[in-house]
């Protein structure tokens, strides 16, 4: 790997936040680790164990917690975390 690769690969930590994921349908776009909302990714504000308690995984997209055009938050995740309530819906798009 050359010096300059290398340079770049490392400022990674220091644009992250300033990388937006487009959402699309929700069935690409990670729940937890994508950037999708204002909190920025979710799994680092939500621990794992949470997740796992609330019946959901690792895995899930965003399409998964939205049914009906509504989120469908596990309750003991948004009694946990209050904030999730002011995540912005997406607004999705058919694939």
């Amino acid at each position: 790997m050359s010096w300059g690769w290398r340079k770049i690969l490392q400022l990674r930590p220091t644009i992250q936040e300033f990388i937006w994921y487009k959402i699309g349908d929700g069935a690409a776009t990670s729940l937890w680790f994508d950037r999708w909302c204002d909190l920025g990714p979710l799994s680092n504000s939500i621990t794992s164990r949470d997740i796992f308690r609330a019946g959901l995984n690792i895995k899930s997209k965003v399409k998964d917690i939205i049914h009906n055009g509504a989120w469908i938050w596990p309750p003991d995740l948004l009694v946990k975390y209050p904030s999730l309530v002011r995540v912005m819906f997406p607004l999705l798009k058919s694939s």
